[in-house]
This record gives C-alpha cells, sequence and structure tokens, in this order.
C-alpha cells in the first residue's frame, strides 16, 4: 500500500514540475526575435507528447515545404528548444504565430490548424505583402484593414 502511494505522489509531483518549467516561458518580458524581416513568416510553436501537436501531424511541414521561397515557415519544440521558445511566449500548444513581412505579429492562434487555415492565412498575408498593406486577418476568414 505504501509504495502504491510513493508511486502516484512521484506522478503528481513529476506532472507539476514539468508544468512548472513550462510556465516558466510565460513570464518572459522579451521580444520575440523577428526571423525573417521583409518575408510573410509563421511560427509553430508545438511540443514532443502534445495531443494537438500529433493530431495535426505532418501538415505544418507540408505547409513549409509548399511556400519555400514565398513565407518561412519556423518550426519550434518547446521540449527541445525553450530558450528559442520563451520570447514568444506560449501558453499552450500548439501555438501558431503569424508575422506580416514587416516583422509585426498579426493573428496568434492556439490550438491544432488544418492546411485550408493555414494556408488562408498566409496568403492573406503575401498578398498584404505584395500591395504593401498591412492587413490583419480574423479568424473568421475575414481580412480587416489596420487603421
Amino acid at each position: 500500500m505504501k509504495q502504491k502511494i510513493v508511486v502516484i505522489l512521484s506522478f503528481f509531483t513529476l506532472a507539476l514540475m514539468s508544468s512548472v518549467v513550462f510556465a516558466e516561458g510565460l513570464s518572459s518580458n522579451t521580444d520575440p526575435p523577428i526571423l525573417v524581416y521583409g518575408q510573410v513568416t509563421m511560427v509553430e510553436i508545438t511540443r514532443t507528447g502534445c495531443f494537438g501537436c500529433k493530431i495535426m501531424g505532418n501538415t505544418v511541414p507540408e505547409i513549409q515545404a509548399e511556400y519555400a521561397g514565398r513565407a518561412k515557415v519556423v518550426i519550434i519544440d518547446y521540449k527541445y528548444d525553450v530558450e528559442i521558445a520563451r520570447p514568444f511566449g506560449p501558453r499552450v500548444t500548439p501555438t501558431h504565430i503569424f508575422y506580416n513581412h514587416k516583422g509585426e505579429e498579426v493573428l496568434r492562434k492556439t490550438g491544432s490548424m488544418n492546411k485550408a487555415e493555414i494556408r488562408k492565412i498566409l496568403d492573406e498575408l503575401l498578398v498584404a505583402q505584395a500591395q504593401d498593406v498591412q492587413t490583419v486577418p480574423i479568424y473568421s476568414g475575414a481580412t480587416q484593414k489596420a487603421k
């Protein structure tokens, strides 16, 4: 009986410790690095073992290949690249952050996304880049010009 309680307590201690490590990233006051100025950028912050990340499968790597040369798509695994992911301030994984060609964050979405959603946002940002007009994609699909 004592051995069972020790095992259960150990499990909860490990779970709590992993939550604390992840939450450390939330308190960062540093700005995220602009990965590619002058180019539309999407950053996916994923985490090995994350259920939502597993659901997405190869979606983002396929988008990365599809948009090569037109938009920069960066994948960061929070589990292995905490110091790189921390400035982006992810609260959950997966987190998708979209930047326009001026390096300004225009959309942040948490949870799984499908290819069509990602393509729509990237395409809107690429059109805005071509027109050099800042637009803010709204998740519902509408586009609103910044004032």
